[in-house]
Order: C-alpha cells, then structure tokens, then sequence
C-alpha cells in the first residue's frame, strides 16, 4: 500500500462509509507512461488518479528545491503546499473551496504539537490539588458510559459490554527515548498504568504523535492483552507491526471507512491534524478522530485537531446521537502557530454544538509542558465559553487526572476549578 504521502489527504465529506475494504495502491505515471486504470475496490477508488480517462492528477509543487506533498484538489480548486524558510509544512485539505492555511514557521521552530517560541515555555504550577480517585472498576449498567481519564488524551472508556483504552500514553515525556534533553515533561505521573487496567477489548489511535502514541504503552498492551484488537488510521499498520503486536488484531482505516467489532461499529471520521514521528516521515501516516457506536451508547473521540466548522458538522449530521465526546480543550497558544491544529476551549465549545455531544469531556490539557498558557486555564475558560453561548457547563466537563465518572451522574466540581486562573484570550 502507497504512504499516506502519496495520497490526497482531502476530506471527502460525500465519500459514502466503506465497511472494512482495504484500498488499493495508486497509480503511479512515469515518464509520461501511464499505467493501467486505479483499481477499484468496494466501490472505492485508490487516490491519487495518476492518468485515467485523460484526467491527470495534480502535479506535486516544487518550492525552493523542497517537493512538497501532493497538492490537494477539489472541484478544481488546488490547495497550495507553503514553504517556510526551506520547511514544508504540512498539507491541508480543502473542502467546498477553503484552503487551510499552512503551518507556521517562526525563527526556526515549525509548528509541531508544541508551542515553544524563542525557547520560552510555560511552568505551571503546583499540582498537589490535581489529584485522582480510586473507583471500582466492575462493569457500568447497560445503557450507562464510564470514563476514566488516565491523562492527556488517554482515557478508558467503558459503555454496552466493550473497554476501549484512547492514545496510549503512560510515561514521564511525550518526547523520543533518543533525545538528549527530553522535553515535554509531565506535571505529574500518569494515574495508572497498563499493569493496572484489569480488562481491555481495543485501543484506538488518532495519530502518531509522541503525547498520543507511546512505544512502551504499545509494548506493555501487547504484553498484557496479546488479543487486544487495534483500530488505527491509514499506514500505522505497519508500525504496530513493528512493534509486535499481530497484524490480524490491526484494522487500518480511511476516513470515513467503519469496521465492526462484535455488535460495535469503529467508524475512522477525518480531523485537521497532521503527523510525524522522525525527521523523515512527514505525514507518511493518516490522523483522524474515532466514533465508536454501540446498542445503546456513542462515544467520539476527536483526538487531536483544528476547527474546522463544515467537518465537525458532517459528523454531527452522520451520527444523529452522540452521548459522549472527549474533545482537546488545551495546547493552543501561541495561536498564529497553533490555531489550525489544535483547537481552544472557544472552539471545542464549538465542536461540542457541531456535533450534537450531549456530553462532553476536556483532554488533552495539564497533562505535559507543551504550550504556552497555563496549564489550569483551559478549564476556566472553557467553563466560561459555556456560559457565554447559554450552554449548561455540566454537559462539557473537565475530570481530575484518575477520576472515574458514570457519564451522567452528580459529581462535585474539582478542586482545580476553584484555583484563581487568570484566564487569558491573546497569544502567549
């Protein structure tokens, strides 16, 4: 199968659901030779189209000696790869004629899942008030969702007879092994780790970055839960693989594409994110968000993402009912490096409406240094962002790091919501 960077990355909004079908690599032109036409699989077509019909695909840009990624192409209308003193940044889809804007790309430093401008990067504060709970983890009432957030945008996530582990990230960095100075650090320690979690049925992924996908976590999964069934986007196969965990226990997907699981559908919904693992492999693996759908109870996932208002209202009109959300509220300032990749606590309120969340849950924030603002006032701002739109602030919540909720029950607010947090809207 061809790397995701030698396919478009649009976000197909009227692509119909392919159950389960593998797609087929692109075709490639060479030297003006075309090849025989893309098959086609299940209805779907493998993108890029190199000649078919008399219909090239796009050429791939060229800027400064640097090949960008293929350039994307809806209705006509080409999306440009930017150039930022010689760093391609990453491509963004287009949809209906709106072109993301590229990455940024300030005194050196690109625009990763970091915000780190001219070396400055926030603290934080004391911690001690961040504390967790033990909760018996016996199986919740049919009809009833249970969460536990592990931290960062690790949860467990528990509803109509299946336990699903999100973005397994257990250790001290979201950062390599390898680097001699490991940034990135926990404010504290996960609230558990894999030895701890009694069952699990899957894991999902929404893409490779180092504080959503761990190794150690992988290996200690496998180790631990050899028939654990891994749902991942586009070309993260492989890398499981390598890992060792078992190919058969891997379903890869594209956007859009569902698989099932015993009476529970896994549906791989786009997002506007991107990944990299190594100087090397720029977008070479697909990001996405996750909706799970069972008998009684739908949980989606958003990962990692920017907004994007004509994405997330797709999904709230493919899925009619989501019962809970676990949408990233934090990792957003500086904004004019972050704002199309990860979304602040305005936007997820949002997301939220788009979606039609009943409830939804804050991750991805107070867990690692990763950003500028500090790491209580996603929360407080996005408890005001509720209340600024009219919206009840119990149906988005933000959980202690280890604190286990039946979705819907009454729960007293944390003690980290009574912190005074000056809450800031200007970059950082």
């Amino acid at each position: 199968m061809a790397s995701v960077k030698e396919r478009k990355k649009t976000l197909k909004l009227t692509l119909p659901i392919q159950k389960g079908s593998a797609l087929s690599p692109p075709v490639e032109n060479v030297d003006s030779v075309t090849s025989p036409p893309v098959a086609n699989v299940d209805g779907v077509t493998s993108p890029p189209v190199a000649n078919v019909d008399g219909v090239t695909s796009p050429p791939v840009a060229n800027v400064d000696g640097v090949t960008s990624h293929p350039v994307e192409n809806v209705d006509g209308v080409t999306s440009p790869v930017a150039n930022v003193d010689g760093v391609t940044s990453p491509p963004f889809a287009n949809i209906d004629g709106v072109t993301f804007p590229p990455v940024a790309n300030v005194d050196g430093v690109t625009s990763h899942p970091v915000a780190n401008v001219d070396g400055v990067t926030s603290l934080g504060a004391n911690v001690d008030d961040f504390t967790g709970q033990e909760e018996d983890l016996t199986a919740p009432d049919k009809g009833k969702t249970r969460v536990t957030w592990i931290g960062h945008a690790t949860l467990l996530v528990e509803f109509d007879g299946i336990t699903v582990l999100t973005d397994p990230v257990f250790g001290s960095h979201a950062a390599p092994r390898q680097l001699s100075i490991m940034p990135y650090k926990r404010y504290r320690p996960a609230a558990c780790q894999v030895v701890d979690i009694p069952h699990l049925d899957a894991v999902i992924i929404s893409h490779d970055h180092y504080d959503h996908l761990e190794t150690n976590a992988v290996l200690a999964i496998h180790a631990r839960f050899p028939d654990v069934h891994w749902f991942v986007a586009l070309s993260t196969k492989e890398w499981l693989v390598k890992k060792g965990c078992t190919a058969e226990n891997i379903t890869e997907l594209e956007w859009w594409q569902e698989a099932t699981y015993g009476k529970i559908r896994f549906v791989c919904t786009p997002s506007q994110h991107w990944c990299q693992r190594s100087p090397f492999d720029l977008n070479s693996r697909l990001w996405c968000s996750w909706l799970i759908q069972g008998p009684t109870q739908t949980f989606y996932f958003a990962g990692d993402t920017g907004y994007f208002e004509p994405l997330f209202k797709a999904i709230g009109e493919r899925y009619k009912k989501i019962h809970l959300a676990a949408i990233p509220i934090g990792a957003y300032n500086p904004r004019f490096i972050t704002e199309y990749q990860h979304v602040d606590p305005e936007e997820a309120v949002l997301i939220h409406e788009d979606i039609k969340s009943d409830t939804s849950i804050g991750i991805h924030w107070g867990t690692f240094q990763l950003t500028n603002e500090h790491y209580l006032e996603p929360p407080h701002r996005l408890k005001k962002a509720m209340k600024d739109r009219n919206l009840d602030p119990n149906k988005f919540v933000c959980l202690n790091i280890g604190e286990t909720w039946i979705v819907g029950d009454d729960r007293e607010e944390p003690n980290f919501m009574k912190e005074n947090v000056k809450i800031t809207t200007e970059d950082s």
